[in-house]
């Protein structure tokens, strides 16, 4: 079964046990009803049991990405999330171009941004964009929710590299 949904999948996962039919299938979400933190207890057991599996956009794991994360970590007490590390490479690409070109005039840096990004790895990965200012690269994990010793666990399956006009190209698993 797909399941579309936002904050509501808590509601939809517990209401789904009065409908045995919808507990005999395994689960498929959209990664944006998929908040494993706002999820209840109860969401969590009903997860593990229909095999909810969702895919998620990812940071990859690099060197770079780690003593970032661990000075972010010791300033906010949280990990360096998914879009705060995208925010980061944006404001890197920024800062580039301004240097590049040696102004900060949104005119000159529009067409300038695309060169600098190019070649630009940042800790979210290849930071080059197509034609229409999209970036050529994203990166997913496949998740799934278990169980541990009873207990709902969430699993990372593996992660994928999506190369666009190319297709999906294994990363490797986490």
């Amino acid at each position: 079964m797909v399941c579309l949904s936002f904050d509501e999948l808590n509601i939809i996962l517990e209401e789904s046990v009065e409908y045995p039919r919808l507990q005999d299938v395994s689960w498929i979400v959209a990664e944006m009803g998929v908040n494993s933190y706002n999820m209840s207890l109860v969401s969590k057991m009903v997860a593990a049991s229909v095999n909810l599996t969702f895919f998620k956009p990812v940071i990859p794991i690099s060197e770079k990405y780690e003593e970032l994360n661990t000075r972010y970590m010791k300033r906010f007490t949280d990990t360096l999330g998914f879009y705060e590390a995208n925010v980061y490479d944006a404001c890197w690409l920024y800062a580039l171009a301004v240097l590049d070109c040696g102004t900060d005039d949104s005119d000159i840096l529009k067409s300038a941004i695309n060169c600098v990004a190019e070649d630009y790895v940042g800790i979210t990965g290849l930071c080059k964009f197509d034609a229409y200012g999209d970036r050529t690269t994203a990166n997913f994990g496949i998740y799934q929710f278990s169980h541990d010793d009873g207990l709902p666990e969430l699993l990372i399956l593996d992660e994928w590299e999506l190369i666009f006009n190319e297709g999906f190209i294994r990363e490797g698993i986490h």
